[in-house]
């Protein structure tokens, strides 16, 4: 169970305090480190090492989606199975694109693809924001960031922080949750602290500005897949920030410009039993 601040003694303190009570309690030695300086935290993550950082859904674990050793340093912190894929930060389309292929042939930059029209206008719609898409890999990136499935996972957020980060890193991010696999998901630093302290990361305190966590859930997963006749499927993986009653929604606005159906996938998995 992970301990809030309030629990464990440390509301109204500093987080410096805090580690020291922790470490007084007998837990292992305190080896994060809190930053609040973003070029910093940027080139931990461009280095190679592992930064938390607020999200307007709940603090994410970060490391260069790009680079395998800094990934799979993802799952040993926390403690995650290989088989769960991470979703992939970026500051906009452009970068997003740079780790999705949505070609089919229809053009050089896949542009022409219906899947990149949907790609395109579920984009324009919600990013920056809470929207994670899942779409065909490009083939450079990392296998462990999509657990071989040959897919991955790409959302642009909107907390002004974590795009300043993303600025700042120049580099793609891989982050899921920031805590202990199966726990409670965090939003304050001092949550990411409380499981994670006795690792070696750093930690980018948002503090209370810039909006903090505002959604305090994860993000909403789609999966863009083909369908018979040019169709693009819109399946939901994980409900969250975005409702579904909102793609449904953009669905509506965008069939003049290719054809999208929302499907739900606990749906589509009962209908093949």
């Amino acid at each position: 169970k992970v301990l809030s601040a309030t629990k464990i003694g440390f509301f109204g303190r500093s987080v410096g305090a805090a580690l020291c009570c922790v470490v007084g309690q007998g837990k292992s030695p305190m080896r994060a480190r809190v930053l609040r300086d973003v070029v910093e935290a940027g080139r931990v993550l461009r280095e190679g090492g592992l930064c938390a950082f607020p999200t307007e859904t709940v603090y994410g674990l970060g490391a260069d989606a790009r680079n395998e050793a800094a990934v799979l340093k993802i799952f040993e912190a926390k403690q995650r199975p290989l088989s769960d894929p991470l979703i992939v930060h970026v500051v906009d389309e452009r970068a997003a694109l740079e780790c999705v292929d949505l070609d089919d042939g229809g053009g050089a930059d896949g542009r022409t693809s219906s899947m990149a029209r949907a790609f395109e206008g579920l984009t324009a719609k919600f990013w920056p924001g809470p929207l994670t898409l899942v779409c065909p890999a490009k083939a450079d990136l990392p296998k462990c960031l999509s657990a071989g499935t040959g897919t991955v996972g790409v959302r642009c957020p909107s907390h002004p922080l974590a795009r300043r980060l993303l600025a700042s890193a120049d580099v793609p991010v891989a982050a899921p949750s920031a805590n202990l696999f199966g726990h409670v998901s965090p939003t304050t630093a001092q949550h990411v602290l409380d499981d994670l302290g006795d690792q070696d990361i750093a930690v980018l305190d948002g503090g209370h500005d810039d909006g903090g966590c505002r959604h305090g859930i994860e993000s909403t997963v789609c999966k863009l897949e083909e369908r018979p006749g040019g169709a693009v499927a819109v399946v939901l993986y994980r409900r969250g920030a975005v409702a579904r009653s909102d793609l449904e929604a953009l669905v509506d606005d965008l069939q003049d410009v290719v054809k999208i159906v929302v499907e739900d996938r606990l749906v589509l998995e009962q209908k093949k039993k």
